[in-house]
C-alpha cells in the first residue's frame, strides 16, 4: 500500500483477523513504512507500529452518520425494539440513589453508581459486557506504550540500546510530538554495574501541572536477565549463608557476596600523588576470608577455606598467585592431608574475570588453589584443570609444569 492510504479492519497479530478501526465511520491512515513494520495513525490519534505482513481493508467503514441520527419524537425507541431508559437523576430519592434534590444536586459518593453498585453516568467502554471492571484508559494504548514495546523488542534482539532509543525518538517525532525523553536503567548490555542512560529531544515540561505528558515504564527480560535494579531480601541472604555454613564448619566470618563492587582504577599520568583517580579500568578477582576454594591437586584435600593472605595482612582480597593460609574443609580418606588441618596454598585460578596487560579478559569456571610447603613446592604430584599463566611471574614453575593446561 502507498503512504497515505486510508484503511480499516486492521490485524494486530498475523492471521488473527481485524481488530483495529472496525467501528462505524472509522478509518486509519498509513503514514510510514520501515523495515518489517508499518506506522499507522488510528482514528483516536494514536500512532502504532504494525507488522507489514498483517492484512487490512482499504477504505473507510460505512454508516458514518450513525451517531448523528435523531429519533425525533417520544416513543421512537420502542419502534427500534429498545426499552426506554429513565435517568436516575430524575427519579425520587427512594427509587434511585441519584434522585431527589432541587435542581442538579451532586452525587454524594466517590463515583456515581446504580442501585446495584455498577458504575453510572460515565462513558461506556468498548465491549463493556466482556470487560467488567475496566475503564476506557485500559482499553486505549498510548504512544508511550508503543515506544515501550518497540524498545523492549529491540533490546531482546540484542540491538544497541542507543540505537534503539534514537529509533524510538525518530518514530515519535513523525507523529508531531513536541518532545520525548527515553531512559534506560539497569545492567545495560549485560554489564556488571548498573547505570542510567537517557536521551531527550524537544520540550518535556515535567514541572508543568497542566502539561499533557504520556508516561510508561517496562521491565525487559533479556538473555542477561531483567534490566532493572532488584531487592535482595533477608531470606535469600539467609539461604546463601546456610549453604556456605554446611561447608565451613569451623568458626569464623562468612561473607555473602551480593554483587561485585571492587573496581581498580589507574592513576593518570598527570597525577603526582595519591592512588587511582580515574574511572574503573577493570574489576579484580577477589577471594575474601570465608570463601570456599576447591583444591585441585592429588594431595588429598578437596575443599579449602581461606583464612588470611600471607604478606598482605592489610588487604582483604587475594588474587591469582597469592599465598594464603587455609583450612581443609573436606579431604579424601587415607591421605596425608586430613580435614581441619591448616595448610598453605597458592591461588591458581578464580571464577572472577581477570584483565591482562594486553587487554584480554579471562574467566575460569571455579576458584581453585594448590597446597604447597614452606618452600613453595606443591605437596601433590599432579594438578587437575587449567591454571593461569601469571603463576610463572611468581616463580611457581613446578606447579605450571604439573598442570595439563596453562591459559
Amino acid at each position: 500500500m502507498p503512504l497515505g492510504t486510508a484503511i480499516h479492519n486492521i490485524e494486530i497479530t498475523l492471521g488473527k483477523g481485524g481488530q483495529l478501526a472496525r467501528a462505524a465511520g472509522a478509518v486509519a491512515k498509513l503514514i510510514a513504512k520501515e523495515g518489517k513494520s508499518a506506522t499507522l495513525k488510528l482514528p483516536s490519534g494514536e500512532v502504532r507500529l504494525i507488522s507489514k505482513n498483517c492484512s487490512a481493508t482499504v477504505g473507510q467503514v460505512g454508516n458514518v452518520g450513525v451517531n448523528q441520527k435523531s429519533l425525533g419524537r417520544a416513543g421512537s425507541k420502542r419502534w427500534l425494539g429498545k426499552r426506554p431508559v429513565v435517568r436516575g437523576v430524575v427519579m425520587n430519592p427512594v427509587d434511585h440513589p441519584h434522585g431527589g434534590g432541587e435542581g442538579r444536586a451532586p452525587i454524594g459518593r466517590k463515583k456515581p453508581t446504580t442501585p446495584w453498585g455498577y458504575p453510572a453516568l460515565g462513558k461506556r467502554t468498548a465491549n463493556a459486557s466482556s470487560n467488567m471492571g475496566s475503564n476506557e484508559a485500559n482499553l486505549v494504548i498510548s504512544k508511550a506504550e508503543v515506544n515501550k514495546e518497540f524498545i523492549a523488542g529491540q533490546l531482546k534482539n540484542r540491538v544497541s540500546f542507543r540505537k534503539a532509543m534514537k529509533k524510538a525518538i525518530e518514530l515519535t517525532e513523525q507523529a508531531d510530538t513536541k518532545g520525548i525523553q527515553v531512559q534506560i536503567a539497569g545492567r545495560i548490555d549485560g554489564k556488571e554495574i548498573a547505570r542510567v542512560e537517557w536521551i531527550r529531544e524537544g520540550r518535556v515540561p515535567l514541572q508543568t501541572i497542566r502539561a499533557k505528558i504520556d508516561y510508561c515504564s517496562y521491565t525487559v527480560r533479556t538473555i542477561y536477565g531483567a534490566l532493572e535494579p532488584a531487592w535482595i531480601t533477608s531470606r535469600q541472604i539467609e539461604a546463601g549463608r546456610r549453604a556456605m555454613t554446611r561447608n565451613a564448619r569451623r568458626g569464623g566470618k562468612i561473607w555473602v557476596r551480593i554483587f561485585p563492587d571492587k573496581p581498580v582504577t589507574v592513576r593518570p599520568a598527570e597525577t603526582r600523588m595519591g592512588s587511582g583517580k580515574g574511572s574503573p579500568e577493570y574489576w579484580v578477582a577477589v577471594v575474601k576470608p570465608g570463601r570456599i576454594l576447591y583444591e585441585m591437586d592429588n594431595s588429598g584435600a578437596r575443599e579449602l577455606m581461606c583464612i588470611r593472605i600471607i604478606g598482605a595482612s592489610n588487604r582483604r582480597y587475594a588474587h591469582i598467585g597469592d599465598v594464603i593460609v587455609a583450612v581443609i574443609k573436606d579431604a579424601v580418606p587415607n591421605m596425608p592431608l586430613e580435614r581441619s588441618e591448616v595448610v598453605r596454598a597458592v591461588i591458581v585460578r578464580t571464577c572472577k574475570e581477570l584483565k591482562r596487560d594486553n587487554g584480554m579478559i579471562i574467566r575460569y569456571d571455579d576458584n581453585a588453589a594448590v597446597v604447597i610447603d614452606q618452600e613453595g613446592n606443591p605437596k601433590g604430584t599432579r594438578v587437575f584443570g587449567a591454571i593461569a599463566r601469571e603463576l610463572r611471574q611468581f616463580n611457581f614453575t613446578k606447579i605450571v609444569s604439573l598442570a595439563p593446561e596453562v591459559l
